[in-house]
């Protein structure tokens, strides 16, 4: 995923160029550091909103998850979407109308695979590489962070030039709280400007 997203950022750089904020969710945000890892220098900035911690995740329960999710969003598309709203107060119906499209048209099989047989890596290790400017964007344990203790303490005290933001959110805290999330994005985008 990091070359795949090597390849499109290359794409769209000119000679010299750098990217000035990278920003990766979940999934996201292991491409985002191990694309940092490879590519030293291409990004000045970085957000990681929930990375997800390599310590405490049940990788076939999540290989699960997706499979099912997958399954239900092309069986029943407006059932499953209404069941999104319902379990996701915060989100608004357009959040659940582009997750539920953006799931039927996934190819979850070599995902699943992905993340159940092949997706091994230390958290920790990974944000401790990353020498840029670095946001950190966590939901809360109770609330369902993907990232919980006490990998979470470690991978906050392994950024050498980061900020921690942490909101009474779950795994989207974009969603969630999209005014805090905004606002912390803001703040720090302003005070880490070149």
């Amino acid at each position: 995923m990091a070359g795949d997203l090597h390849e499109t950022v290359s794409a769209l750089l000119g000679t010299g160029e750098r990217v000035d904020i990278m920003l990766g969710h979940s999934l996201g945000a292991l491409a985002a550091l191990e694309l940092c890892r490879e590519h030293r220098g291409l990004i000045e900035r970085l957000v990681l909103e929930e990375p997800p911690g390599s310590e405490s995740i049940d990788f076939d329960e999540i290989s699960r998850m997706a499979e099912a999710d997958v399954a239900r969003a092309r069986e029943a598309p407006e059932a499953h979407k209404r069941e999104q709203l319902q379990e996701n107060p915060s989100w608004s119906e357009g959040d659940s109308v582009a997750n539920v499209e953006s799931l039927r048209d996934c190819d979850t099989e070599p995902v699943a695979a992905m993340v159940r047989n092949g997706l091994r890596y230390d958290l920790t290790a990974l944000i401790g590489s990353v020498e840029v400017p670095t946001l950190l964007v966590l939901g809360s344990e109770a609330r369902g962070s993907a990232l919980p203790e006490p990998e979470r303490t470690a991978v906050a005290d392994a950024l050498r030039r980061g900020t921690v933001g942490t909101f009474d959110a779950d795994h989207g805290v974009h969603r969630d709280d999209f005014e805090g999330y905004v606002r912390l994005l803001g703040n720090w985008l302003d005070s880490t400007k070149a």
